[in-house]
């Protein structure tokens, strides 16, 4: 599953981002993995995003997808400033 939130998340930044450039980092933070999803396009107000649009899964879905595995999911982003998505999920996964 936390592979589908970070191909959720590279896919937004391709369609949406307008990004020149999109790096993933994947880190053991014992006792969990992180994986943050950072590109340097047009970014938006997380807080703005209030429901997923007709045929997207939206913010909701992928913060969803990280609690159900036990972990968080942060969204740092603003307009101007690129989005960084990241998900911290034990390694031992919630069951």
């Amino acid at each position: 599953m936390l592979y589908r939130v970070t191909r959720e998340a590279l896919v937004n930044a391709a369609k949406h981002a307008r990004a020149s450039r999109v790096r993933v980092v994947i880190e053991s933070v014992d006792p969990c993995v992180r994986v943050a999803v950072e590109d340097d396009g047009d970014g938006f107000d997380p807080s703005a995003v209030v429901r997923p649009r007709r045929g997207h899964l939206g913010l909701a879905s992928l913060r969803e997808r990280v609690r159900l595995l036990g972990g968080r999911l942060e969204i740092r982003s603003a307009p101007g400033r690129g989005t960084t998505v990241e998900s911290v999920v034990p390694l031992d996964p919630v069951r």
